[in-house]
């Protein structure tokens, strides 16, 4: 089982989560199948990969909301963002993730911690690893009403947020082009990395 999943599985059981949502799941045995919920709906526009639901993220999001105005308490507990991982259609699907998200619930986001300047490059340009330029996302963050944390025992990085009941908003105040080097020098800042232990602590 990939650490990431062991991840939301924790998360999941923090949360008591009931219902599931994941954008983005490629190949459903990896990771899918293997999580714990009991209401579970998977998002991804290859048909190969047997999703519920097949199509983009702004097609899926689209129907949800459009469906909502008939049944409103369609939420979910808690929402793994794996998909396109191009800044702008994260920041997207991070948003509509924000508007379905049941109170106390978690988004989980992927590939936030890259190893190498070579697996960020956008659009894609390698085989194999490949985690995109997410990491902007998150050093935006600070601008939404939520907690955040990164697990730093998680390779390409695993973000999980929290809307907390009270918010103080914080500036990183950091500045510069946001290119490999603004990151290897601000993630310690931007991306909140956080040990097992602790991490346990802050989902409590």
């Amino acid at each position: 089982m990939h650490i990431h999943t062991e991840i939301i599985n924790q998360c999941c059981k923090a949360v008591n989560a009931q219902s599931y949502l994941e954008i983005g799941i490629n190949d459903r045995t990896k990771n899918f199948d293997l999580i714990n919920c009991r209401f579970k709906i998977g998002v991804d526009p290859n048909p190969a990969a047997v999703a519920n639901f097949t199509g983009t993220s702004d097609e899926f999001f689209e129907a949800l909301f459009l469906f909502e105005r008939e049944i409103p308490s369609i939420s979910f507990d808690v929402v793994f963002l794996d998909g396109l991982h191009h800044y702008e259609q994260l920041k997207k699907d991070f948003e509509n993730a924000l508007a379905c998200l049941k109170e106390n619930g978690l988004i989980i986001i992927h590939d936030t911690n890259p190893a190498e300047e070579r697996f960020t490059h956008v659009p894609r340009d390698i085989r194999g690893r490949w985690n995109g330029d997410c990491w902007k996302l998150i050093s935006e963050i600070y601008q939404y009403p939520v907690e955040w944390v990164t697990c730093d025992w998680e390779a390409n990085g695993v973000t999980v947020v929290k809307v907390p009941t009270t918010h103080i908003p914080v500036s990183l105040g950091i500045r510069g082009e946001r290119n490999w080097q603004y990151f290897i020098e601000n993630k310690k800042s931007f991306l909140n990395l956080v040990n097992r232990q602790k991490f346990d602590q802050w989902l409590m």
